[in-house]
């Protein structure tokens, strides 16, 4: 319990976040390529126009702290609490701070180029930081100090090229109301994240709880079924002989008794909503419980066919998610075969090349 409390920042699972961020950063290797290959270019090109090393400082400084956050975020264990989360939204701040003040000494430059090359720099700052959409709120504001940071320096900087009190009133102004709606953003993006992800858990256990009371009149058939073996087997008891048969019949009362604790395990843990425990689990196993769980779901008229691996099939995963998903599409399948046919569920090992698209639009 102490675990899993501990994993939980502002709502999130701490090992969930830190693979968001990795994926994010360092998830498509192309991406990241391209995006370290800016940098030293960028850098190397300013180097020659300005004739000064303060470029080859700012290439240090995002190497340093990529290589930083990237060793960081690939070394978590499976649990990850909120101190790591944390940890990892300060190098973040790192990175930003260390982007951001080249292009906020570049935008108070006399030179144009230069200017526009800082406002581009610091533009694609904000998107990005709109993009990243962190849900861990102390994260955030640590984000929206170090942009306002550089957004005071660059008008401390420019102030002071301005003679006119009217000019620097409105360059103050503009650039408060940049940090101002900015914030404002990142902050109503991130609520409806988080109203998103609400919705979508709702939407999951609605789906579940339908389910369960499709379930119910299938469940209650097989406990008939174990109680008529149970008490069956009970009743015998008194009328044999022999101390081996009535022990046979305790047994076999006790097996169908385990059967119906077994069957009603599956069931609460299908129902409830649970925390994410991933484990390697043999997915051929799985299938024979969802065929247990769901054979109620289909009416006579469509035929099952699950097909387990011929080997042992392990994956990292968390099995009530697991089965949560495949009874999900079992009914739609169900749902979708009004005049019958066969329904199959099988399962082979599949190596994908391309990256999948994620409902929040990461891959």
């Amino acid at each position: 319990m102490l675990a899993s409390q501990q994993s939980d920042i502002d709502g999130v699972d701490g090992r969930k976040e830190i693979d968001r961020l990795f994926d994010l950063e360092y998830g498509r290797p192309l991406d990241t390529a391209l995006r370290i290959g800016v940098i030293l270019c960028v850098g190397v090109l300013l180097y020659f126009y300005l004739g000064t090393t303060m470029p080859l400082w700012w290439i240090a400084a995002q190497l340093i702290g990529h290589g930083a956050h990237f060793l960081f975020l690939r070394s978590r264990g499976e649990t990850c609490s909120r101190g790591e989360v944390l940890i990892a939204g300060g190098l973040f701040w790192y990175l930003v701070a260390a982007f951001i003040w080249l292009p906020a000494e570049m935008i108070t430059a006399p030179d144009p180029a230069l200017r526009i090359g800082g406002a581009a720099g610091i533009g694609a700052m904000l998107v990005f930081l709109i993009y990243r959409s962190d849900r861990v709120l102390t994260i955030m504001l640590g984000e929206i100090a170090v942009i306002g940071a550089a957004i005071a320096w660059v008008i401390f900087r420019t102030i002071q090229q301005i003679d006119h009190p009217g000019a620097i009133l409105g360059t103050a102004l503009a650039a408060v109301g940049l940090h101002v709606y900015f914030s404002l953003t990142l902050l109503a993006h991130r609520r409806m994240r988080i109203e998103a992800e609400r919705a979508a858990l709702r939407s999951v256990q609605a789906q579940k709880m339908e389910a369960i009371g499709q379930l119910a009149g299938g469940v209650a058939h097989d406990f008939n079924n174990i109680l008529t073996a149970v008490i069956g087997n009970l009743d015998l008891y008194d009328a044999m002989d022999t101390e081996a048969e009535r022990l046979n019949a305790v047994t076999e009362a006790k097996t169908a008794a385990l059967r119906a604790a077994e069957l009603v395990k599956q069931l609460l843990a299908y129902a409830r909503r649970t925390q994410m425990r991933i484990a390697r689990r043999d997915v051929g196993a799985l299938l024979e419980q969802l065929q247990l769980l769901t054979r109620r779901l289909l009416p006579s008229s469509i035929t099952q066919d699950f097909e387990a691996p011929p080997a042992p099939l392990w994956v990292a995963l968390d099995e009530n998610q697991f089965i949560t998903a495949l009874v999900n599409l079992v009914v739609n399948a169900r749902d979708a075969m009004p005049g019958g046919g066969t329904l199959t569920v099988s399962a082979r090992p599949v190596h994908l090349f391309t990256d999948d698209v994620q409902p929040d639009g990461t891959v």
